[in-house]
Formats: C-alpha cells, sequence, structure tokens
C-alpha cells in the first residue's frame, strides 16, 4: 500500500544507485522543488487560460459578516520537523483533476496514511474532498471569523495561491495549507505530500501494470445516470466514454483502473473513497518486495509524467532511502481502511452547499478520535518494525 507512493520516490543515497544522468535528473524533480506550472499562480498552468475565482475575497458573507480579516504578511513557515522523531510518518496523498481542459489544481482525492515505524502497523484515513469548515492552524486560522477555511476543503490549495501575502509556505503555500488544514482537523502533524495527477496514475499502473483486483461490485458509468449527465470523462480531457466493470478477479490498465477509482456515476464520494483505498492496496500486494523494482524506479517515475502526467512530493530527496525502507516493512494485510463519511463523523450533510460535510466541534472531536486511534486494530507486521537508520535491505 505505500509501495504506489514510495516506491516510485527512491533517491540516490545509500544502497540506491541511479544508473545514468538522466535517472537522477528525473528523481530529483520529483522531489522537492514545485513544478514550474505549479510554483506560480494556478492561472500560470499550461493548461489554464482563466484566472482563479477566489471563494474567501476582502467583501461581506451572505449572512453580512466577512469572511477575513486581513492581516500583515503571514510569518514563516516553522523548520520541517524530522518525521523519524516521533514514530510515525503521516503523508498526505493527494490526487488531483489537473489537466487538459481543466483549470487550476483541484485536490479531489485525499488520502492521509499513517504508519507507525515500531510495528509497521498503516492505516489510510480517505479525507472527503467536500469538508466545510475545517479548522486551520496559526496563521492561517486568523484570516476567518471561524478560524476555519468556510469554502470546501480542496478549494484551499487553489485559494492559498491566490494570495500569497496572507499564506506562509512560498511557492508551495498550497500545498502547506492543505497539510496544515488536515493535519489540524485529525491531530495528526503531516510529514508532507504526495501528489499525482490523473495521466500520472495511468501511467503508474501502465508502467508496472497490469493491476489484478478482486472487483466486489460491479461499477458502472454511463450518459443519463442522473439529470444532465454526459458521461466519464477520460484523463484526456476530450470526450466521453461509457464503462461497465464487472465484479470478480480481473486485471486493470491504467485507464481502466482510474475509471474503477474515479468514477461516481452510480455512487457518490464515499464509495469511490473505499474503490481508491482499494487500488492502493492491490498496487501493494502486487509486489512480494518493494526491492523489485528498485532497477526500474527512474524509468517508472519519468513514464510517469508522460501525456501530460504529473508525479511530485515535498519529502526531501535526501529521506527516500529511508522512505522506501518504510515500504518495505509495511504490507497490505497490516493496513486498515477507514472513510470520513457522516455516518462515520457525525458531520452534518448538506446539499444546500454542494453536498458538503460541514464541520462541527462535535464532527472535529470524532474525527481525532478516530485518527488518534486508527492502529488500534490493526496486526503489526509480520516484517516486523521498520529503523530507518539501518536502511534498505534490498
Amino acid at each position: 500500500m505505500v509501495a504506489v507512493v514510495l516506491v516510485t520516490t527512491v533517491g540516490i543515497h545509500g544502497q540506491i544507485a541511479v544508473a545514468d544522468a538522466q535517472g537522477l535528473q528525473v528523481l530529483s524533480d520529483a522531489f522537492g522543488r514545485m513544478p514550474k506550472f505549479l510554483a506560480v499562480n494556478p492561472s500560470g498552468s499550461p493548461e489554464d487560460t482563466t484566472p482563479p475565482v477566489p471563494i474567501v475575497t476582502p467583501t461581506p458573507s451572505i449572512s453580512g459578516m466577512p469572511l477575513w480579516t486581513p492581516v500583515p504578511a503571514a510569518t514563516p513557515s516553522p523548520a520541517p520537523r524530522d518525521w523519524a522523531d516521533d514514530d510515525r510518518l503521516n503523508l498526505l496523498i493527494i490526487g488531483t483533476d489537473a489537466g487538459q481542459g481543466r483549470i487550476g489544481l483541484r485536490p479531489d482525492s485525499m488520502i492521509l496514511l499513517s504508519v507507525e515505524l515500531s510495528t509497521g502497523r498503516a492505516a489510510m484515513i480517505g479525507i472527503p474532498r467536500n469538508l466545510q469548515n475545517v479548522p486551520l492552524p496559526e496563521p492561517e486560522a486568523s484570516l476567518f471569523a471561524c478560524r476555519c477555511f468556510p469554502g470546501m476543503l480542496n478549494a484551499l490549495y487553489l485559494e492559498a495561491m491566490s494570495y500569497p501575502n496572507y499564506f506562509p509556505g512560498g511557492d508551495q503555500r498550497g500545498f502547506k495549507a492543505m497539510e496544515g488544514a488536515i493535519g489540524t482537523l485529525t491531530g495528526l502533524p503531516i510529514d508532507g505530500t504526495v501528489l499525482v495527477n490523473l495521466m500520472g496514475f495511468v501511467n503508474l499502473i501502465d508502467a508496472v501494470g497490469p493491476l489484478y483486483i478482486d472487483v466486489p461490485y460491479e461499477v458502472v458509468d454511463k450518459p443519463g445516470m442522473e439529470p444532465g449527465y454526459e458521461g466519464y470523462v477520460p484523463p484526456e480531457g476530450v470526450g466521453h466514454v461509457s464503462f461497465d466493470i464487472k465484479p470478480g478477479p480481473q486485471y486493470m490498465d491504467g485507464h481502466v483502473a482510474l475509471e474503477y477509482a474515479r468514477t461516481r456515476a452510480q455512487d457518490w464520494d464515499y464509495s469511490r473513497m473505499q474503490r481508491q483505498q482499494i487500488v492502493l492496496l492491490a498496487l501493494r500486494k502486487q509486489f512480494a518486495h518493494p526491492c523489485s523494482l528498485v532497477g526500474t524506479i527512474p524509468t517508472i517515475v519519468q513514464a510517469m509524467t508522460k501525456n501530460g502526467g504529473m508525479f511530485w512530493t515535498d519529502m526531501p530527496i535526501e529521506s527516500a532511502p529511508d522512505l522506501l525502507a518504510v515500504a518495505e516493512h509495511v504490507g497490505a494485510g497490516s493496513a486498515a481502511s477507514i472513510t470520513l463519511d457522516p455516518a462515520t463523523t457525525g458531520a452534518v450533510w448538506s446539499d444546500a452547499y454542494d453536498n458538503a460535510d460541514t464541520m462541527n466541534a462535535t464532527s472535529i472531536a470524532n474525527i481525532r478520535y478516530i485518527a488518534k486511534h486508527a492502529l488500534d486494530k490493526v496486526t503489526a507486521s509480520p516484517d516486523g518494525g521498520v529503523s530507518v537508520s539501518a536502511g534498505l535491505s534490498c
């Protein structure tokens, strides 16, 4: 399960060697530094022709109260913490639909991966994109009367990128805002973000697949499944396709795996969040040992960026061997899958604001309790705990 985001990010340190200068450049581009078109205002993306429309403006809200109070320029971000110090690695996995024909970057899939290093136990916590009033840390909390983000969570990235004087983090302020919000919401400090877009996901599966999945129930997507629905739009952003994924064991190429993980024509966000975790677990199960991919990692990372594919992490490249050591010790059988749907959290669901799950004190407390105890029912990995100082055992 960890392998889908970690085994493709192994670096050049310690036991891992890069075959050539091109492979070195590919890996360096995937770590730390923002891709050029993400490092500027979102309207600078090569796919974008329309400036972003911010959710928050210094004008009265519907209730007549300002949504935010201007403050001096944000204070610098704190120094990065050592993710191994507290025996917990918390990675935010973001799937975005940024690409051809789409405006800006929308984090429409968010999974918080939490690994206990001493035992190899892990949990995937699906974070709904439609959470509203998510609490924020300082200094961002001071911007809003509610000390929360009044829009939906997946709009926070664009909001932070649109207001560089108010959100800390420089070029990475959009991701830092997402990390801060989800860390505050769950009570788990976020160590870093891993980002992949639609074509990056397709390219990853095609590079290492096909992917074997035992599909638990039929998944259908076709025009007319709801009023005005024209059908599933492929990652290329052109046209519509229909599909019918039958239950049972099958092998999926990148496009079919994305269709399975992304569609919500027959259900809703919470169901597709569960399918996304099924895909991650299936990818981890596909490899008996992450070391089997070490020799092809630069090729895989390079393949992910073809045809508009994107893969990036803000984790430093120096930590790459340690991250792969984590992947080596966490198996699919020692991972929990959790979805923060309203029935689980007690959030107030409403279709008045684009089917938002509105946070309140009770639902926030429930989410923090769930995150704190996410590993309680998970058994320790048969491979034992992770010693980051020992590195990878390939």
